[in-house]
């Protein structure tokens, strides 16, 4: 089975390159992204015992950083002269990507990351239409909504050429292109596997419980992944896709659905069980959370990485 193996390389001032994933702009460009470390200053220490200071976010992370609202955060990005600038706040897809939702809990890949807090967004809008943002927390990997005067930490990103290494400007959006049977790829994204080679991610329409079943009638996690490892549908090949999969297929800038999809929270094989608790996505708002274990109508969709040439 075709798995994306994400790779990060190191580039000047601490900061590094996903040269793993490409990703086309709305203008046509392929582009790798890079990232920043923690931009947040360090607290000075107490004046009087010289001793660390510590912050405390909204969700009782405790940490030596300065932390800022959505503008302050926003301010941080764009002033950082780091690697040569031009840096900005991640999206939620780009924040997303650099978490490891296969254990719990889905800490930053990134050497250095914090052990706690949230990364802010750009993502003003995103996750619900009255809010200013969103954040991604290190320990969990959730992004819940923010309404801009949520404190926490700034990252900063940016889009370079393929080609060539030099900026590019632009934001990221799929390109969902139907290759039958209800299926899609998308376009707009590629991904290295274990042998080196670039893939497309393809998906399947939903599966789950039919309209015809009984109130009674259980379709078990077990019953969703067995479902979709059998389809045969457009070559078959599929399994459960993934929280970063599902995330990827959105914008957030705002939000948006995949057309066809059913208004359900999607379970996916991004599964760390906490108390038996599920990873999944809300098809609606594509905000991510747990799903109970003894929930027995489960929703899911195929996804599969396919060579690009």
């Amino acid at each position: 089975m075709n798995e994306h193996i994400q790779q990060f390389t190191p580039i000047a001032g601490g900061c590094f390159r996903d040269t793993s994933t490409r990703y086309k702009t709305v203008g046509g460009q392929w582009c790798f992204l890079e990232f920043t470390p923690i931009l947040n200053p360090a607290l000075p220490p107490d004046p009087e015992t010289g001793a660390d200071r510590l912050s405390v976010d909204a969700y009782g992370y405790e940490s030596t950083y300065d932390i800022r609202d959505w503008q302050g955060a926003n301010a941080l990005a764009i002033a950082s002269l780091l690697a040569g600038g031009g840096w900005r706040l991640p999206s939620v897809v780009e924040e997303v990507s650099l978490r490891d939702y296969d254990s719990w809990a889905p800490a930053c890949k990134v050497p250095g990351s914090p052990p706690g807090g949230f990364v802010i967004t750009r993502t003003r809008g995103a996750v619900s239409p009255y809010n200013q943002g969103a954040q991604v927390l290190f320990v969990s990997g959730h992004f819940p909504n923010s309404d801009g005067s949520t404190k926490g930490l700034a990252r900063g990103v940016r889009f370079v050429s393929v080609a060539d290494g030099s900026p590019v400007t632009g934001d990221y959006a799929p390109e969902l292109v139907s290759i039958g049977a209800g299926c899609f790829r998308n376009a707009s994204a590629t991904y290295q596997n274990q042998s080196g080679q670039w893939c497309f991610l393809e998906c399947t329409p939903v599966f789950g419980p039919l309209e015809a079943q009984e109130e009674d009638e259980t379709f078990s996690r077990d019953d969703a992944f067995a479902v979709v490892a059998s389809s045969p549908i457009s070559g078959g090949g599929w399994r459960a896709s993934s929280i970063k999969e599902e995330v990827s297929l959105r914008t957030y800038l705002p939000p948006s659905g995949i057309p066809g999809d059913p208004d359900v929270f999607l379970i996916t094989r991004s599964s760390p069980r906490i108390n038996g608790n599920t990873w999944g996505i809300g098809l609606s708002d594509g905000a991510a959370g747990l799903t109970p274990k003894n929930q027995d109508r489960y929703f899911v969709r195929g996804s599969r990485l396919t060579p690009s040439t």
